[in-house]
């Protein structure tokens, strides 16, 4: 199970796209908040487990509407509770077995929140390589100037045509280090601007 603040971002995305594709105005409370909770809340665990094709995701979208729509007791059933039998048939048919408009509506909740998802896990991942830039411009920076500038200790150079090979791998490694970390550093502040 998602967590409950996630489950709510994703239940008002589903919430905006139902709305901007069947004009049902938005919900803040009542069925239609639930219904979009309960499907949020069942697509996401399937987002999270690394399922990303559409008609599955639909079909939680589905399953997570029909689990409100069995339970939830809406005022307007006072009023009209053929509605409540309408819903709770909706929620007993299986995902296969819908009309295609039906079908339809849970795609466009699927599509919304893997679209979401998407997004919520690039933003992740940069944030995961600026680390690493700026892990590696660090630790490049410092120990190449570490390696480097310990072959010239105490004003001892030793690079030359008869200094001893740990000299210049170790100037050659230093130097290499270095110019990573300052690459690495180039492209972490060009990242943070």
């Amino acid at each position: 199970m998602a967590g409950k603040k996630r489950v709510e971002i994703y239940a008002k995305r589903q919430d905006r796209s139902l709305d901007e594709a069947y004009h049902y105005g938005r919900s803040s409370q009542g069925f239609g908040y639930e219904a979009n909770q309960g499907s949020a809340d069942e697509v996401l665990e399937l987002l999270d487990a690394g399922v990303h094709d559409i008609e599955k995701l639909a079909e939680a979208a589905h399953v997570g509407w029909g689990k409100i729509a069995k339970t939830y007791d809406d005022p307007v059933y006072k009023t009209k509770p053929e509605k409540r039998q309408k819903r709770v048939d909706l929620a007993n048919t299986a995902y296969s077995a819908l009309l295609e408009d039906e079908k339809e509506k849970d795609r466009v909740v699927a599509r919304s929140l893997l679209d979401l998802w998407q997004k919520e896990h690039k933003l992740k991942l940069r944030g995961r390589l600026e680390n690493i830039a700026a892990t590696a411009a660090i630790i490049g920076i410092a120990g190449g100037a570490i390696l480097l500038f310990s072959t010239y200790s105490a004003g001892n150079v030793q690079l030359s045509p008869g200094a001893g090979v740990l000299g210049n791998w170790r100037a050659l490694l230093g130097g290499v280090l270095l110019i990573i970390g300052v690459v690495a550093g180039y492209f972490w502040f060009k990242e943070k601007r």
